[in-house]
């Protein structure tokens, strides 16, 4: 996806959201990615009203570790993008929330003992090096807590599901072709702690993130 492409999906929440009344802009980052081999994240969302926002996605890995004077790889090289919408039962930014999107991945993956895959008589049970291209959709659920005026922290969790085209190989590092292949997938979506500065756009955002709500059950 190029950066222009990126740029105009970007502007285009920017619109959408002044036109709807947005409330808040939010930029975040997964710390758990970072933690992933650092994984370079980031997001930006728009509150569209009350109880809706949306958002754009991008995660990028570039790096390869090698151990034992180069004889052994590990990675997890990856270049995410997402769109995603977001409903809050209580208010943008605050509290639950259930995250919906689409996400196109270009991976490759190997040298982890942990994941293996048989493939029978002929080479037994080793671990997995893949590389593809994955395409699909997720939910998670996520929960965020207000530490301040600009500053909130978010967990979520869930899976998405989708269609990949993956290529396989006999080690990390040696490029020995084993397979190629299509198929179904299912794997996490959004696992995330994410620190999340949120920019209030206009009077009424900054105050309804200044006084305390009452419960949600109460407002509908």
């Amino acid at each position: 996806m190029s950066k222009l492409l990126k740029l105009s999906i970007l502007v285009g929440l920017l619109l959408l959201a002044g036109r709807a009344g947005a409330q808040n802009l939010t930029f975040s980052t997964n710390l758990l990615d970072w933690a992933n081999f650092g994984t370079i994240n980031g997001d930006a969302t728009i509150s569209l009203g009350r109880r809706w926002s949306m958002g754009v996605n991008g995660e990028y890995n570039p790096w390869t570790f090698k151990f034992s004077n180069g004889e052994k790889w590990i990675y997890n090289r990856h270049r995410t993008f997402g769109v995603y919408g977001e409903w809050w039962p209580w208010y943008v930014n605050a509290g639950w929330a259930v995250q919906f999107g689409a996400q196109y991945k270009e991976y490759a993956e190997g040298g982890f003992p942990f994941f293996k895959h048989d493939y029978g008589e002929r080479f037994g049970r080793i671990p997995l090096v893949e590389e593809g291209d994955a395409v699909g959709g997720g939910v998670a659920v996520k929960y965020s807590r207000l530490l301040s005026r600009n500053w909130s922290l978010e967990f979520s969790a869930g899976a998405w599901a989708g269609w990949k085209w993956y290529t396989r190989y006999r080690c990390p590092n040696c490029g020995r072709r084993l397979e190629q292949g299509q198929g179904f997938f299912v794997a996490p979506y959004s696992v995330a702690v994410k620190m999340v500065f949120v920019i209030p756009l206009g009077e009424g955002a900054r105050h309804e993130r200044e006084t305390p709500q009452v419960p949600y059950r109460l407002t509908w």
